[in-house]
């Protein structure tokens, strides 16, 4: 299993849009631009710079795939 994950790892510092990222960092899931919200998260978990946030965006391609015909 380490080796798995260590050839994984590898792997994934490859691709180009993987970035190294320095710890702690707070890991949010997609707003969906929802102003309030980003309010919310740093009133709980703190003001940047003082902590370190990662947003995670969903966006067409990682939901259909190359093949989708929806814009956006």
């Amino acid at each position: 299993m380490k080796l798995l994950c260590a050839r994984v790892r590898d792997l994934l510092l490859e691709e180009s849009n993987v970035h190294l990222v320095q710890s702690p960092v707070t890991i949010c899931g997609d707003i969906h631009g929802q102003f309030w919200d980003v309010l919310e998260i740093f009133r709980q978990g703190g003001e940047a710079p003082g902590t370190s946030y990662i947003f995670m965006v969903r966006t067409n391609y990682i939901i259909w795939g190359r093949v989708t015909n929806e814009l956006g």
